[in-house]
């Protein structure tokens, strides 16, 4: 009798006008669009955010959303907000927070119908990151006694705080992990003057994972700025080393305020 009254209110319902149903059932959902002026940024600057909601709810409020700062919660939540224009579009400028976040448009439940959001979109919003002289957890090793050991130095006469160096004998390296996040490498590469030979000739490179960033030779009256941009999706990872022409001269390398520019993710699933 059971089974029998079930498969009858079964029917039933089935039979019911849309009148009778939940509303969000009767009417459907949203239909979000949205597409931002810039994918990749230096933080700081403005994106603005355009779309559409369908059907239009004029002066309804659509939510601009962020995926959440907590890395053990999956989900968005709500940063800015936009009032839908009588034709369904809006509009939003915003500054996107630092590193790479996802972002959505996002219109609630209303008139009958469920939620809608967008397709969700990664902003990388790039930053610099000091390599030496400061605690980072992105540094994989370092055979040369830790950047800046040595104290204030100075290269071809102009004086450094911030640096890496090589041992005197031109030997060592330090490598960083990038997570494919980083889209440039700044510095100033030189020969320690205090602890290099005259006569000395050194060599550094600077390598990404597979590219070859930089190589460039230098003798003591070399002190030469570097800025070279490269693929994030390509370059996991960031290996600074030396050598020397002449191995009977102390020949100490140096790259002074060596720097990177990322946008790091806030979770795995929003690397490029």
């Amino acid at each position: 009798m059971r089974k029998l009254l079930v498969a009858v209110s079964a029917a039933f319902a089935g039979l019911l006008p849309a009148t009778f149903l939940a509303p969000a059932d009767a009417a459907g959902s949203y239909s979000v669009t949205a597409k931002v002026s810039a994918t990749s940024i230096n933080f700081g600057q403005e994106v603005t955010m355009t779309g559409k909601v369908s059907p239009s709810a004029a002066g309804a409020k659509i939510r601009i959303q962020r995926s959440h700062d907590d890395q053990d919660y999956v989900g968005f939540e709500t940063v800015h907000t936009a009032t839908i224009r009588s034709d369904g579009t809006f509009s939003k400028t915003f500054e996107p927070s630092i590193g790479t976040y996802t972002w959505r448009a996002y219109k609630m439940y209303g008139q009958g119908r469920s939620g809608g959001a967008s397709t969700p979109i990664a902003i990388h919003a790039y930053t610099w990151y000091q390599l030496a002289n400061a605690t980072w957890v992105h540094v994989l090793s370092d055979d040369t006694g830790g950047p800046g050991r040595f104290g204030p130095i100075t290269v071809a006469g102009a004086p450094f705080k911030s640096y890496w160096e090589s041992k005197p004998d031109a030997t060592g390296s330090t490598r960083w992990y990038l997570e494919r996040s980083c889209r440039r490498f700044i510095g100033t590469v030189g020969l320690d003057d205090a602890r290099s030979d005259a006569g000395a000739f050194g060599r550094v490179r600077v390598a990404g994972s597979p590219t070859l960033l930089l190589d460039k030779s230098m003798n003591g009256s070399t002190k030469l700025a570097v800025d070279v941009s490269f693929d994030p999706a390509k370059n996991s990872w960031l290996t600074i080393s030396a050598s020397r022409l002449h191995a009977d001269k102390a020949t100490a390398v140096v790259v002074a305020n060596p720097k990177v520019q990322c946008a790091f993710p806030h979770n795995e699933d929003e690397l490029p």
